[in-house]
């Protein structure tokens, strides 16, 4: 979705561009024909990186689980990202880094965020997805009910 909100608005930088001719018809200058065409295009430009770039705010939410998925490895990590959607090379390095951000950690709520970074970061490692896929949904409802105890 990131690309498509970045076509959007390079479309809506260069419709941007229609503010120059503007000014010079406000100047009393007459556009030739070219000239007028290419700010039809330009206004075109504009309306739909505008429309397109709202729309994918609209229509472009990643589903309720995924957002839990990089809430949870956030609060870890430092950065909201989900480890099984890095490069295998890039989830061993988060996995030693969540090794690294918990040592000594005995509180239960933070190895179990551990415990669901890891298990990412195993998906990420191209292990077999589905028993993890399965551990990460158990891992969430648990930290979901520690979450309801404590609130």
């Amino acid at each position: 979705m990131a690309y498509t909100r970045g076509v959007f608005a390079v479309l809506l930088l260069f419709g941007f561009l229609v503010i120059a001719p503007g000014i010079m018809v406000l100047n009393g200058k007459n556009l030739d024909e070219f000239a007028l065409t290419a700010v039809y295009v330009q206004l075109a430009m504009l309306v739909t990186g505008v429309l397109g770039g709202s729309l994918t705010y609209l229509f472009g939410r990643e589903s309720p689980r995924d957002r839990e998925i990089r809430l949870r490895c956030g609060e870890l990590l430092g950065v909201a990202i989900d480890p099984a959607r890095t490069t295998s090379k890039a989830s061993k390095l988060i996995a030693g880094a969540c090794d690294d951000a918990v040592e000594g950690e005995k509180e239960l709520r933070t190895q179990m965020i551990r415990g669901l970074v890891l298990t990412r970061a195993m998906i990420g490692q191209k292990f077999e997805a589905e028993p993890l896929e399965a551990a990460t949904d158990e891992l969430l409802a648990k930290l979901s009910q520690l979450a309801g105890d404590e609130g």
